[in-house]
C-alpha cells in the first residue's frame, strides 16, 4: 500500500453515504444527515492519512475506528469528553442512544421522530458501514466486492419502507459504486495501456478509449437491468426487521420526547404542531407527564432501567391528611408514538381499548398499542406548607439512587447552596429557597445557552460541567432550570428526579390543545409520607405560576437567602455580608483551585488539538532531517557516505516528482535528470561530480580518497527546487518522503547501505 488513494476513498465515502439516504423515509427530520457526513468524512480522511503513514490494513482500520469515534463523539456528545478524550460517559451515551433507537424501531411507525440519541445511533451505524466499504474498496483494493455491503444496506433499508423508493435513491449509490470500480480498472490498466500505446499500429483503437467505452456500456446495461427487472418479477410482500418500523397504524402518532437530555445543548426552534387534544373537568390542569429521568451522568439525564412492568397502577403515597384534587381527562388526539403516553397527575385509572398499557416501577404509564380516545382518572396532591415542613431529612430508602451527583463539580455548587440556605434546614425550606432563587430575576429564560465562561462575573473560577456553567451564566430553558433544582436538592439529601412531558396547553372552547412547543421538563422531589412533589423553577414567562405548595409562607423565608441585586453572581455573598460558611467564601480568595489559564485551556481543547496536529505536521521535515543526519553519522567510510548522499538526493528529487527510471544505472540516471531539470553550468558540474564519485565508490577496486559530495548534491537539489511550482515545493518541504519513512521506522533507524554493496540507481522505494 503506497498511496492515500484519495479518489477511491472519496468515491467509497459517497457510495456509503448515498446508500443510506433512503433512511430519510424511515427517520425524520433529516438532522441526522449532518452527523452522518461527519462520521463518513472522518472515516475517509483518516483512512487516506493512515494508508500513507502506516500502510498496513489492520493499523489503518484500527486508526479509523479510533479517529472516527473521536470525531463523532466531539461532534455529537462533546459534554462527555474529558479534555477532548472520550470517557466512560461517552460509551454510556452511545449505548443509551443505541438502546433508544432499538426501542423506537421496534415500537414506532415510520417515519420515526429523530432525537439526539437516534441521530447518534444512526451516525454510528453509517460510520461502521463506511468503514467496511473503505476497507474493502480502498484499503484492500477490491471495489467490486464492496458492492456486497452496499447492496445489503440498501436492501435492509428498502425492505422496511413498505413502499417503492424513488429512483434517485438507487441511482446515487449505484453510480458511485460503478465509478469506484471503473476508477480501479483504469488504475490497473494504465501501465499496460502506456506500454501498448508505444507499439500499437497507427489508426488502431486507443486502449483507454476502449476501456471507457466498456465502462459506459456496462453502466447503461446495469441501470437498465435494475429498472426493468422489478417490473418483470412477481412482487413479494415486504419483510420487516422489527415490528412497527415502516408500518402505518391509525393513531400511531408522529411525535415523541427525547428520553436523554443534554444539559449543555441549546433547544433551538419549537414546533407549533399539535401533539395532544383533550378535555378535562379540571379548571387548572397540571402538566402531562410522559416519563421520568433519574440517572444524571456528566451533563446527561438518562432514563433509568425500571423493574418489570405490570398492569396495576401504584397507590398514591400521600397520607390520609393530605388534600387530593381529583379530575378526569379524556384525550381525543394523540400524536405521541408508543410506548410514550401523556398522563396528568397521579393516575388512579386508565381506560384504553383493551387496556393496552403497562406501568413501570416508577409509576410511568406506557402504551403497548394505539387506542383512541383514552381516559385517565387522576389525583394531584395538594399539601399545605405546614404539612411539608413536618417532613424531615432521613433515610431515602428505595430512593437512594435519586441522590447521585455523578459528574457534578461540588466545589462550585456547594457555596451557592450554602448562601441560599444554611445547612440543617427542613427539606421543604430547602426546596422553597432553591425554587425562589432560580425563579428570581437573576436568571433568564432563553432557548439558546450562553457561551461557556472561565470565570463568573464575580471573578470566581467556573468548572466546565454543565451545571456550573448554567449557574454562572444564569441563562437557559426548562431543562437547565429543572436540572439545577434537582441536583441542588440532591446535594442537600433530598431525592430528586426530572420529569418530562408537556405543559397543559391552550384552551380552545372546551378543548385543550397541546403543541410540540409545549414540551417541558420539571423537577420532582420526594417527601416521605407525601410522595413525589412537583416543583416549578422555570421562570413564569414560559411555565406559568408555580404550584401553591411550592411557595413558602413569608414567616419561613430564611435570613440567609441572598438579597443581592440581580447583577450579583451566583455564589457571591451580598455586598458587606460575610459568607455563611468557610466554603462560601468569595472565590477570588480560593487559591487552591485551578488557574484561569488552565481553565481556559480546558475550554479551548479544540485549539489544543489543532495545535498538536500542526505540530505533528511540522515535525515531519524535522524527522526527515534527523533521519538523514543520523544515517550519515553512522556511515563507516566515505564510500558508504557517498551512497547515502545519493539516496538522499533521489528521495528529495522524488518529493518534487522527479524520479529516474526503474533499474537505471547512475550514468543513465544522470542523463534522465539532465532532461528533467534545467541545470546551469554549476549544477550540471555538481551532478557530474556526484555521479562520478558514486561510480568510483561502487565499482572501483580501490576507490582511494573520495571527495565529500554533500555540497554538490545540495546544489543539484536547489536547481530542481527552482524549476518546480510553488505548490510542489511546499509539499516537498512539508511532507517529505524521508520524513514519512522516519515516522514508519520510528525506533528502527539504521543505515540503508554498506560498503561494498553494488546497486543500480533505481527510483526511491515509496512502498513504506
Amino acid at each position: 500500500m503506497t498511496r492515500a488513494r484519495a479518489v477511491p476513498a472519496l468515491l467509497a465515502a459517497l457510495a456509503g453515504l448515498a446508500v443510506t439516504l433512503p433512511l430519510r423515509v424511515l427517520f425524520a427530520p433529516d438532522v441526522w444527515l449532518s452527523w452522518a457526513v461527519v462520521a463518513v468524512g472522518s472515516v475517509a480522511v483518516s483512512g487516506a492519512a493512515l494508508r500513507v503513514l502506516v500502510g498496513r490494513a489492520p493499523l489503518v482500520v484500527g486508526g479509523q475506528l479510533l479517529l472516527g469515534a473521536w470525531a463523532l463523539a466531539a461532534f455529537a456528545v462533546p459534554e462527555t469528553l474529558w479534555y477532548a478524550v472520550p470517557t466512560p460517559a461517552t460509551a454510556r451515551a452511545v449505548a443509551a442512544a443505541v438502546a433508544e433507537t432499538a426501542h423506537a424501531v421496534a415500537t414506532s411507525a415510520a417515519p420515526v421522530r429523530v432525537t439526539a440519541g437516534i441521530a447518534l445511533a444512526l451516525a454510528v451505524t453509517i460510520a461502521v458501514l463506511a468503514l467496511i466499504v473503505d476497507l474493502v474498496a480502498v484499503t484492500l483494493t477490491s471495489p467490486a466486492a464492496a458492492g456486497m455491503p452496499l447492496l445489503a444496506a440498501y436492501a435492509a433499508i428498502a425492505a422496511n419502507t413498505g413502499t417503492g423508493l424513488p429512483m434517485g435513491y438507487f441511482i446515487g449509490p449505484a453510480l458511485a459504486w460503478v465509478l469506484l470500480v471503473g476508477h480501479d480498472g483504469v488504475e490497473r490498466f494504465a501501465p499496460a495501456n502506456r506500454a501498448i500505446a508505444k507499439v500499437r499500429t497507427h489508426g488502431g483503437p486507443r486502449p483507454r478509449e476502449t476501456l471507457w467505452a466498456t465502462v459506459r456500456w456496462s453502466v447503461a446495461l446495469a441501470l437498465l437491468t435494475a429498472l426493468a427487472l422489478p417490473a418483470l418479477l412477481p412482487q413479494a410482500p415486504p419483510t420487516f426487521l422489527a415490528d412497527g418500523l415502516g408500518r402505518g397504524a391509525p393513531g400511531g402518532g408522529g411525535s415523541s420526547l427525547d428520553t436523554s437530555l443534554a444539559v449543555a445543548r441549546s433547544l433551538g426552534d419549537r414546533s407549533p404542531t399539535p401533539v395532544l387534544r383533550y378535555t378535562t373537568d379540571s379548571r387548572t390542569p397540571p402538566p402531562l407527564r410522559v416519563d421520568v429521568l433519574s440517572s444524571y451522568t456528566s451533563g446527561m439525564w438518562l432514563k433509568a432501567h425500571p423493574a418489570a412492568e405490570s398492569a396495576s397502577l401504584p397507590p398514591n403515597e400521600a397520607g390520609p391528611g393530605i388534600e387530593r384534587r381529583r379530575f378526569t381527562t379524556t384525550v381525543s388526539l394523540n400524536e405521541l408514538r408508543r410506548p410514550q403516553l401523556a398522563v396528568p397527575g397521579i393516575p388512579t385509572e386508565v381506560s384504553m381499548t383493551e387496556d393496552r398499557w403497562l406501568v413501570d416501577s416508577r409509576g410511568v404509564v406506557h402504551a403497548t398499542s394505539d387506542g383512541l380516545p383514552y381516559t385517565v382518572r387522576a389525583e394531584e396532591n395538594n399539601p399545605t406548607p405546614a404539612q411539608l415542613l413536618t417532613v424531615t431529612a432521613g433515610d431515602p430508602g428505595d430512593h437512594a439512587g435519586d441522590l447521585s451527583l455523578t459528574g457534578v463539580d461540588r466545589s462550585y455548587l456547594d457555596p451557592i447552596i450554602d448562601e441560599i440556605l444554611p445547612q440543617a434546614r427542613p427539606p421543604a425550606e430547602t426546596a422553597w429557597a432553591i425554587q425562589e432563587y432560580l425563579r428570581s430575576s437573576r436568571f433568564t429564560y432563553a432557548l439558546d445557552l450562553a457561551d461557556p465562561v472561565i470565570v463568573d462575573d464575580g471573578g470566581g473560577a467556573v468548572a466546565d460541567d454543565a451545571l456550573s456553567q448554567f449557574l454562572a451564566t444564569r441563562r437557559g430553558y426548562c431543562v437547565q432550570f429543572a436540572t439545577a433544582m434537582a441536583l441542588m436538592a440532591r446535594s442537600r439529601g433530598i431525592p430528586a428526579r426530572v420529569a418530562i412531558g408537556y405543559l397543559p396547553g391552550t384552551l380552545e372552547g372546551d378543548t385543550w390543545t397541546v403543541r410540540a412547543a409545549d414540551a417541558h421538563a420539571w423537577p420532582e422531589l420526594y417527601f416521605a409520607g407525601i410522595g413525589w412533589v412537583r416543583f416549578e423553577p422555570t421562570p413564569g414567562t414560559h411555565a406559568g405560576p408555580a404550584p401553591a405548595w411550592t411557595m413558602p409562607p413569608a414567616s419561613t423565608i430564611p435570613d440567609a437567602t441572598p438579597s443581592a441585586s440581580p447583577t450579583a453572581r451566583p455564589g457571591a455573598s451580598p455586598t458587606g455580608a460575610a459568607p455563611t460558611s468557610p466554603a462560601a467564601a468569595p472565590h477570588p480568595t480560593d487559591t487552591s483551585g485551578p488557574s484561569r489559564t488552565w481553565l481556559w485551556l480546558r475550554h479551548q481543547w479544540w485549539l489544543l488539538t489543532a495545535a498538536l496536529a500542526v505540530l505533528a505536521a511540522g515535525l515531519t521535515p524535522f524527522m526527515a532531517s534527523l533521519r538523514r543526519r543520523r544515517a550519515l553519522h553512522r556511515a563507516t567510510d566515505p564510500a558508504e557516505r557517498t551512497e547515502l548522499l545519493w539516496d538522499s538526493l533521489l528521495e528529495r528529487l522524488a518529493d518534487l516528482g522527479i524520479v529516474p527510471p526503474t533499474g537505471a544505472t547512475p550514468r543513465q540516471a544522470e542523463a534522465d535528470l539532465h532532461r528533467a531539470i534545467p541545470l546551469d553550468d554549476d549544477s550540471a558540474t555538481a551532478l557530474a561530480t556526484v555521479v562520478s564519485t558514486l561510480e568510483r565508490a561502487r565499482y572501483a577496486a580501490h576507490p582511494g580518497s573520495l571527495p565529500d559530495v554533500a555540497e554538490a548534491a545540495d546544489l543539484v537539489r536547489t536547481a530542481a527546487y527552482r524549476s518546480r511550482p510553488l505548490r510542489t515545493r511546499l509539499r516537498a518541504r512539508c511532507w517529505p518522503l524521508s520524513g514519512r519513512r522516519a515516522w514508519s521506522d520510528l525506533g528502527t533507524w539504521r543505515p540503508r547501505c554498506r560498503r561494498g554493496r553494488r546497486r543500480e540507481a533505481s527510483a526511491p522505494d515509496q512502498s513504506r
